[in-house]
């Protein structure tokens, strides 16, 4: 019987992670907990927004999200992408308590098109769809 790591691997494989794994809400890279800075929601009394604020020492109460500590697209693109609300659950938050962001990160690709997308227009074009658009012959013989 083999002793497990925490991702599930064997001990001693290459694939073994040391430590909790944690999710960037930016990326959406797993990562180890020390590879990333948590950002957690602070509520005020009264009718003020909760604020989000970075969470150094890991140990502020409620809820918390994660980011890249050295990428500050991540945290832009969770920001844009209204992801970082969406693990904190919370509808409006505050986020003046983080500064602002950096760019977010490289422009998707013309179209808006994902790789699905782009991996069936490709398959079509190899194998012609019978249009006759693609210069095939749309899959007849003569």
């Amino acid at each position: 019987m083999s002793r497990r790591g925490v991702s599930g691997t064997p001990a001693g494989h290459p694939g073994e992670t040391k430590g909790p794994i944690r999710t960037c809400a930016g990326c959406r890279a797993r990562k180890p907990k020390a590879e990333l800075a948590r950002l957690a929601v602070v509520r005020t009394g009264g009718t003020s927004r909760p604020a989000v604020v970075p969470d150094p020492g890991g140990g502020l109460p409620g809820r918390g999200a994660w980011v890249c500590r050295d990428s500050p697209q991540c945290l832009a693109r969770a920001v844009l992408k209204n992801r970082l609300a969406h693990a904190l659950r919370v509808s409006d938050p505050d986020l003046s308590g983080l500064g602002e962001p950096g760019p977010p990160g490289p422009p998707p690709a013309p179209g808006g098109g994902g790789r699905r997308k782009r991996r069936r227009a490709e398959e079509e074009n190899v194998r012609g769809d019978g249009d006759g658009r693609d210069g095939g012959d749309g899959g007849r013989q003569f």
